[in-house]
This record gives structure tokens, sequence and C-alpha cells, in this order.
């Protein structure tokens, strides 16, 4: 009889040296292990460097994109995904033939309900979005859109940008040249309690995503956005695998593209689109972790009953 089954995460980077030697642990144990897929390092990150000409990450990546990846994913009793496009990128990409379970990311109930400082935002409107600056996030567009719609309208709108990452220098370059470098504010990597300040103050909030699987911010700005919401087509893919017809106009689905997102700024800044942030908490509550967890509990039942059947 089997009794023991190793769930482990699986992040794109695929590096972590802990949870390498806990999984070479368990194969030597025969423990079957299951791995919760957060990214592929493949699509996240090298399709980009080669893309962008930054060779010194692509060599840095090659070990994890043709050596550990193919081993690391092959090597699972069970995968499981966050939304169909993980999941088919995994089957093609690897072409393995380990079941693949689709389960949505979960938040806490401190995300609907905790008190947090209040502060003063520029901006009339004030435009917010939180999650690594990188190319996968779609921030580019998002910027030049940005710049255009303020040229249009003429308007005081500000755009607030938390966290960190790879393109934050060319993004601020991106700013200077459109001469909209005191409009956009780079606010650095925020705390939990950071990111629901300025997501209760903002005005509206936007996700550009040009590739996501599930993302928690997405569920954080749900959660807790005192504003509308805006959502990328491409990064709700996980969202709206668990989203009714009438849920899915919740999330104002757009292109990540300039032209897809400038309407959508056009519309936040001329305040004519209809607040819908009750009915965005009340979404977001589907994901709480205290409902998510019942996937999880079903998946190892099953497990566990194949196991010893």
């Amino acid at each position: 009889m089997t009794k023991s089954i190793l769930h482990i995460p699986l992040s794109p980077w695929m590096m972590d040296k802990t949870l390498l030697l806990t999984r070479l642990h368990a194969s030597m144990k025969g423990v079957p292990i299951i791995s919760n897929c957060h990214g592929e390092p493949y699509n996240h990150h090298y399709k980009q460097y080669i893309k962008d000409r930054d060779f010194l990450r692509v060599v840095r990546l090659i070990p994890a994109v043709y050596i550990f990846a193919p081993i690391l994913f092959r090597n699972n009793y069970w995968l499981i995904a966050h939304s169909p496009i993980m999941k088919n990128m995994l089957m093609d990409r690897y072409g393995t033939s380990i079941p693949i379970t689709i389960i949505p990311n979960g938040i806490e109930e401190w995300w609907f309900n905790a008190k947090v400082p209040q502060i003063e935002l520029d901006g009339e409107p004030s435009i917010f979005y939180h999650g690594r600056l990188s190319y996968e996030k779609g921030l580019m567009p998002l910027i030049e859109a940005f710049s255009k719609i303020k040229k249009k309208t003429k308007c005081e709108a500000k755009l607030y940008l938390a966290g960190s990452g790879p393109l934050e220098k060319r993004l601020k370059n991106m700013c200077e040249k459109f001469n909209i470098e005191s409009d956009v504010f780079f606010l650095g990597k925020l705390n939990r309690e950071e990111i629901k300040m300025y997501l209760q103050l903002c005005d509206a909030a936007i996700y550009p995503s040009l590739f996501e699987s599930f993302p928690l911010s997405y569920l954080e700005a749900l959660s807790s956005a005192k504003g509308q919401c805006y959502f990328s087509n491409i990064g709700t893919q996980g969202i709206l695998y668990f989203a009714s017809d009438e849920e899915k106009k919740i999330l104002n689905l757009f292109e990540p593209t300039v032209e897809g997102i400038a309407p959508i700024l056009e519309n936040i800044v001329s305040y004519t689109v209809e607040n819908k942030s009750k009915k965005q908490k009340e979404f977001a509550r589907k994901f709480l972790w205290e409902k998510v967890i019942d996937y999880y509990i079903n998946l190892y039942n099953k497990i566990y009953e194949e196991l010893n059947g």
C-alpha cells in the first residue's frame, strides 16, 4: 500500500536546489510525485530572451530549458496546471502522457476584509497595475497606449506600476520617449498591505498580460479594487475556465495590444464605464482557498484510490 505522495511546486526557473533534492530523494524512495506547474521556462522566458537578443540570459536558461524541464515534467505521477493554456503547453512541448488536472489558483480571506492605511493618489483618474515588470506582462503596449490617450484627451490620468523586474529600465525609457515620465509612477516591489492600499484607492486596475496561466494578481485585484478591473483576454484563460458566461462579463476583457488597450483607457479616463466592483468581489470569492482546497482533496483521493485500488 502506498501511503505517501509528494506534492511539490514547479516554477518556470526550475533551479531551486532544495526542491530538486527533495524530488530526487522522493524518486529514489519510489514516492509518487505530483507537480503543481506554475510555469514553463521555454514559453515563459526563453523565447522572449531570444527575441530581445538577451544572449546572456539565453545561455543561463539553457540548462533549465533543455535539461531540467524535460526531466522534471516527465518525472511525475500527476501534473496540476492552473489553466487550459498551461495544460496544452505541457502536452505539446514535452509530449507527456502523464495525467494533467486543471485546478484554479486560490486567494486568502485577508484580501476581502483586511484594513489598510489610506493615502491620497494623484491623477484623475488613477490607474494601477501590480506584478512583475517583465515582457509577458504586456506593459510596453500599456505605456504606449497610455501615452496616446494622454495626448488625445489631455486628461490628468496617472499610471501607477507596482513591482520590479528586468523590463523596468526599458519601461522608464519608454516613458521618457513619450514624454509621460511625470505621469507614470514606478512604485517598486510592494508588500500585500501596500498593494491592497493602492487597489482600494485607484479608480481602475489594469492587467495587459501577453501570457499568463492563472496570476494571483488578478484575484487580488478582483477582491480588493474600489474601481473597475480590466484584464487581457490572454492572461485570463485560467480564470475563464472556471467562470460562467455571465461572470465572464465582469472581467472586461481586451486584446493586449496598443490598439486593444487604448479604447479601454479612453473609457477609464472618460468615466463612462459602470462600476462592477461588488460583482468582482463576489466572483473572486469562488477562489477562496477554503473552496479551492476541495479540488486538491478530490484529486488526492482519486490518486490514492488509483495507487491502492
